[in-house]
């Protein structure tokens, strides 16, 4: 009986466990259910006290660190929409090409677009074939040597991000034994004389901690001048261990040592006889001021590990994403199209069927055409809200997403 136990839920009776993951609860009510029963199973409260302690305690107590559904993200995002400054996402997405379409829909459900989609281990297959997978995104990455592992981060082109290899560490060169243990990228996203650098790691399995724990904090050291930085991936270094093994303590402590703060104290992969911390978030923006931080762990089927987010808030911005464009559109109507027809069979066509030169009959009958079309079918001028076309995502479709995230 007590191997039952090694199982995340094996504690719950039938009735607590039903009634935990109901798909009648509320959104409030999972909240309320399903975090106390997940967190307490693994929470490094180290972790968590070097964290708060870190912060202000304003800043501390906004943090709200928890799970969310799709439904529950999409709700935080519309409460701070207006002070939204950079919106991150990370998820271990085990194989691009293969799960590709999961990231895909978990997108579309979302009422709101990220900033930034940081994606470890996409592995080595196809890759070019993503470069245009979300509109209006650019995509950096690195692929792996061997078939697993690899980073890749799509960013709004909006924010005209590039990427560098000014952050890399200095061990990592290709005779190097360490440059086959992880991958990184490295962005910039410069906006007047503030410059931001987001950084995507995924650390292969069963490599030296030590090695890398070096490697890594060569990088951050690099970073010392840069204000705000925030570091994404999946790092294959449980932090649950922190306070018991001496490599993860002298791990964490580099990283501290340099200004960094882990932003995850809760664990992100569950299997049917553990639950790790293995998918890190790292900043050294303190969130002073007028800016604050909104994170957490997303539950979707994605891959076997939870998603990771990040918001950036700033009380100073007054965006307005339910702003309007003006568009401008050709009423194709029935009533339009024949008069256009009525104005084709009355037109003079003798001066082209008289022509001799093909090029100047071409020409003639084109202003013809054009001026008969333009004069049928005018320019209408609207306004509208600025949203993508997702009408294939229907509410119907959306809930029942929403209802797989949390059985999952």
């Amino acid at each position: 009986m007590t191997d039952l136990f090694l199982f995340p839920f094996a504690d719950l009776s039938d009735s607590d466990l039903a009634c935990t993951f109901s798909s009648s609860l509320t959104n409030d009510e999972l909240t309320y259910n399903l975090n106390p029963v997940i967190s307490n199973l693994n929470v490094d409260l180290d972790l968590k006290k070097i964290l708060t302690d870190s912060l202000s305690d304003d800043i501390a107590e906004s943090l709200e660190f928890k799970y969310y559904t799709p439904l529950q993200l999409d709700q935080l995002a519309s409460k701070y929409s207006t002070s939204m400054h950079l919106s991150m996402f990370h998820t271990n997405i085990r194989s691009l090409n293969r799960n590709y379409n999961k990231l895909q829909g978990f997108v579309q459900c979302l009422n709101f677009k990220f900033d930034v989609i940081i994606l470890s281990e996409i592995w080595n297959t196809n890759l070019s074939y993503y470069l245009n997978l979300f509109s209006n995104y650019s995509f950096f990455f690195q692929p792996p040597n061997t078939r697993a592992g690899g980073v890749g981060i799509y960013v709004k082109k909006s924010l005209n991000a590039v990427q560098t290899s000014k952050y890399n560490s200095d061990y990592l060169n290709p005779s190097d034994p360490i440059a086959h243990n992880y991958e990184s990228v490295w962005i910039e996203i410069s906006k007047g004389k503030i410059t931001t650098v987001i950084g995507g790691i995924y650390r292969h399995h069963k490599t030296s901690i030590k090695d890398f724990s070096h490697s890594f904090a060569a990088s951050l050291d690099k970073l010392k001048k840069i204000k705000y930085c925030y570091i994404f991936g999946d790092i294959n270094i449980c932090l649950s261990n922190y306070s018991s093994n001496e490599a993860i303590s002298s791990y964490i402590d580099s990283i501290l040592d340099a200004k960094f703060i882990p932003y995850i104290y809760m664990p992100t992969r569950y299997t049917s006889h553990s639950a790790t911390i293995i998918d890190h978030v790292y900043s050294n923006d303190l969130f002073k001021g007028n800016r604050k931080c909104k994170t957490g762990l997303i539950l979707t089927d994605i891959a076997d590990h939870c998603a990771n987010f990040m918001f950036i808030l700033d009380s100073t911005l007054k965006n307005n994403q339910t702003s309007t464009t003006i568009q401008q559109f050709r009423n194709y109507s029935k009533r339009n199209t024949e008069t256009f027809l009525s104005s084709l069979l009355s037109s003079d066509w003798s001066p082209i069927y008289n022509c001799s030169d093909p090029n100047t009959a071409l020409d003639r009958f084109i202003d013809t055409f054009s001026e008969s079309h333009d004069y049928c079918f005018p320019l209408v001028t609207i306004r509208s809200k600025i949203r993508d076309d997702k009408k294939w995502v229907s509410p119907a479709l959306v809930k029942s997403i929403n209802l797989k995230c949390k059985l999952y």
